[in-house]
């Protein structure tokens, strides 16, 4: 398990604890930011893309740590990082009903390797399922404030 104790980031003082770091320009990872966006009902989670200023600083803070960084959703919650389904799975048991249920449980059962196996199959394909953009997601005025 790595760990970030006290993450601070690009334009920000204050202390992340739950940060979701997605890449930028896939069309369907924002899709999935959308969608947590609107499920988020406590403003619980920052984002920031893999692409950013502040996403280069967290790899580089991962890769001293890391052979190499999976190609994969990054989650750091309190300073622990998850990739992968557990990333997914983490975030999941933050948000209402039913996905807290699913995840705490899927997260219980901890069959991580052949989750990761169903989350390869769609990560590695992603661009060639969803497409990709040439540039990074532009989040709106209403929760501009949520990415860093």
């Amino acid at each position: 398990m790595l760990a970030l104790k006290n993450l601070k980031l690009e334009n920000t003082n204050t202390k992340v604890d739950y940060l979701v770091v997605f890449d930028g320009v896939c069309n369907f990872c924002n899709f999935w930011v959308k969608w947590l966006l609107k499920r988020d009902k406590a403003h619980l989670f920052k984002f920031t893309a893999l692409q950013s200023e502040s996403g280069k600083k967290l790899q580089l803070k991962l890769l001293s740590d890391l052979e190499k960084l999976p190609d994969s959703i990054i989650y750091v919650e309190h300073g622990e990082v998850y990739f992968k389904s557990r990333a997914v799975f983490m975030i999941g048991r933050k948000l209402g009903f039913p996905f807290n249920l699913i995840s705490k449980a899927l997260l219980n059962i901890g069959l991580y390797r052949f989750y990761d196996v169903f989350y390869d199959l769609i990560a590695n394909r992603r661009y060639f399922l969803f497409g990709k953009k040439s540039t990074c997601m532009v989040p709106s005025q209403k929760v501009l404030s949520r990415f860093i």
